[in-house]
């Protein structure tokens, strides 16, 4: 009867699972023909033999899917001996090897896009992991390092998939697997900005690679993270040394895409194109590499419309969002997750208050019955022991009534004298508040005319600048505005018509520099200090700025004051407009933009100014250097505020955050005199 079934199963086989009726792999024949001849035993020791086999051929099924084709029908073996590894684990209730086969179930469907299974099958087994030391678990790297990924690509959980990659790291000694975990740790750190961890474990595990596309991974990374910090010179080097180390298909298209991005960001449109096109054929040839598919789509689209080709620019933009939309639903991947991970968070809670209930039951029944053992015991010795008892206690109640009476007396004593210990503490205390109230509303005197004074001294402060400013505005359009005037009336005493054609060419050049020149010196001694910046405020006096930078056919400014609903400190009104007019003059003169911004923004007791531009960024050292960033940072600190610079070679932004007094603070100070 057995002969007969194994039979019938070796035909089944060969009907329904081709790969398992041959393979031309030594080790998993040798496996297979092993695990037949343990068919027909059912000990101890046969079922252990038969799960370690079919955990190998599982494991061997899937290295040999692990080329994302499994076009031999290794996925359909590995899913076979998977299933009977979970079946016989299940039936020999060994939670050991049903956590082993569950990773390597988790491993199986997140190759073949099943989202759901591997999270699922991912999560049990952890749990089960989790009663046995890291020793006896041979699937325990797979298994955090599957959650590790599931967290990393779908929940996007970074500090949740460090923590289960570091211990991934920890439980297994392999050094390729090392090498593994550390990139994706740098990875992780990567996508939460902390470039300097992301380079070192980026760096240890190129140290550790040993096979060029593990090296050839590492160079692509590092050159991503040399993108980011704006070194785009390392980038390209380390690109092209990932190109050079392995030809991976997903080495070849990942570094050419990351290639045609960085010249695409330098503005070099052909060089993007080229390297777009190259990666598009190595994504082709991988079946499940569809995110750089769609990112070579994405690069040809961009530079074809930025040629003008329209007809190919919309070819690529059809294929780039039908590549797009073949990619996983990461965000409903995302909220499945989380509500499975809500789900077994409340299961495992309810079984822990199961588990409690039941040994609280099962302890109450215990007491109870030792409760009844001794009763009885305790009821006879109770009777003889209360009989002796009484006489005793009949002695020492009339002893105690004597010390009683003795207790009674020494306690009216201590009330007595606690009594007139409670007054001359309660007299002292008034006495003590007294004083202590007295040195408060001195200090606080003390602090209202120091906070005066300060208020003083800075309204001086900005009295001085202003008046100081004013005479400088004075000056310029006094005299140097007179010298300007005098020369041109001078040199339009010159008849042109008695000049050459040359020198007429010249007399009107020095007519045109003395008038724009002249120009300058009024602009510059009415934005010195516009009167209406005191009369009217801030935002009405960089309206007027705005209209007269705008006079200019460079640059394009625009102006967003709806953070300005109320009047600033006179202080702070003066600094911000100086902070704006430097940033202003900087872009005219060095930006080389042709589009700039000033944006106010009102967060709560806080004033955001952003200002920016489309020019050529900042060059290394200009942030810090100039006399004109130095007066920026100075006027920054003056009033309380932070800056923050964000500079590439598509613009820079200028980001000047400070905290503002509210309604309620500026009255309170007004009721005592500080303003």
């Amino acid at each position: 009867m057995n002969a007969a079934r194994r039979l019938l199963l070796g035909w089944l086989s060969v009907l329904f699972f081709p790969a398992l009726a041959a393979d031309p792999d030594p080790h998993i024949t040798l496996h297979r023909r092993h695990l037949a001849r343990l068919e027909a035993s059912r000990t101890a020791a046969a079922d252990t033999q038969r799960a370690k086999l079919l955990f190998e051929l599982t494991r061997l099924y899937i290295d040999k899917a692990d080329s994302y084709a499994g076009a031999d029908g290794s996925f359909d073996s590995a899913r076979y001996f998977n299933q009977n590894h979970l079946v016989l684990a299940h039936r020999l209730q060994w939670p050991l090897e049903e956590a082993e086969a569950l990773t390597f179930r988790a491993k199986i469907a997140h190759m073949q896009n099943d989202f759901d299974q591997s999270y699922q099958s991912a999560l049990r087994a952890l749990s089960l992991f989790s009663r046995y030391p890291p020793s006896q678990c041979r699937n325990l790297y797979e298994c955090l390092h599957r959650m590790g990924r599931i967290h990393f690509k779908t929940l996007e959980e970074y500090p949740a998939a460090i923590i289960y990659f570091q211990r991934a790291l920890r439980v297994t000694a392999d050094t390729q697997q090392k090498a593994f975990m550390l990139r994706q740790i740098g990875t992780c750190y990567g996508k939460l900005a902390r470039n300097a961890e992301a380079k070192r474990h980026y760096e240890q595990s190129l140290a550790l690679s040993r096979r060029p596309y593990d090296q050839a991974m590492c160079l692509n990374f590092l050159g991503e993270l040399a993108l980011v910090t704006g070194d785009t010179t390392e980038a390209i080097g380390l690109f092209n040394q990932a190109l050079r180390t392995d030809n991976h298909v997903m080495v070849q298209s990942a570094a050419l895409n990351y290639l045609a991005g960085t010249y695409w960001q330098m503005h070099r449109p052909a060089d993007a194109q080229r390297y777009a096109a190259l990666a598009l054929e190595p994504a082709r040839r991988e079946t499940n590499n569809l995110a750089d598919r769609a990112e070579a789509y994405r690069l040809l689209y961009l530079t074809n419309k930025q040629f003008g080709k329209a007809a190919q620019a919309l070819r690529f933009h059809e294929l780039y969002l039908a590549t797009r939309d073949s990619l996983p639903n990461r965000d409903g991947l995302k909220n499945y997750y989380r509500l499975q991970i809500s789900q077994q968070q409340e299961d495992q809670r309810e079984k822990e208050e199961a588990l409690q209930r039941e040994i609280r039951v099962q302890r109450q029944t215990r007491n109870f019955m030792l409760a009844i053992a001794g009763l009885f015991f305790l009821l006879v010795l109770s009777l003889w022991w209360i009989n002796r008892l009484q006489k005793r206690k009949n002695r020492q109640i009339e002893k105690q009534a004597a010390e009683i009476s003795e207790q009674n007396a020494k306690i009216l004593e201590v009330q007595r004298q606690l009594s007139k210990a409670n007054i001359q503490l309660r007299v002292s205390n008034q006495a003590l508040e007294g004083k202590v109230n007295e040195q408060t509303a001195e200090l606080l005197r003390a602090n209202t005319e120091l906070l005066r004074k300060n208020e003083e001294v800075e309204e001086a402060l900005v009295k001085g600048q202003t008046q100081e400013r004013q005479r400088v505005a004075s000056e310029l359009h006094d005299n140097l505005g007179g010298l300007l005037a005098a020369a041109r009336m001078s040199i339009k005493v010159l008849n042109p018509n008695q000049l050459a054609p040359r020198e007429q060419q010249i007399y009107q050049s020095a007519l045109e520099l003395i008038s724009d020149a002249y120009q300058e010196v009024r602009l510059i001694s009415h934005n010195l200090l516009p009167e209406e910046l005191e009369k009217t405020g801030l935002a009405e006096s960089l309206r007027r700025l705005v209209e007269k930078l705008n006079l200019n056919d460079y640059v394009r400014f625009h102006l967003d004051d709806s953070g300005l609903t109320e009047r600033l400190g006179k202080q702070t009104e003066f600094h911000l407009y100086n902070i704006c007019l430097e940033l202003t003059n900087n872009i005219l003169k060095h930006s080389g933009a042709t589009e700039a911004h000033l944006r106010f923004e009102r967060n709560g007791n806080q004033i955001v100014l952003t200002v920016t531009d489309d020019g050529r960024g900042l060059q290394a050292g200009r942030t810090t250097d100039g006399i004109g960033m130095k007066n920026i940072r100075t006027r920054v600190e003056n009033i309380g505020g932070t800056l923050r610079i964000d500079s590439s070679p598509g613009g820079t932004t200028f980001l000047i955050t400070l905290a503002v007094e509210s309604k309620g603070v500026q009255e309170a100070k007004k009721e005592i005199g500080l303003t």
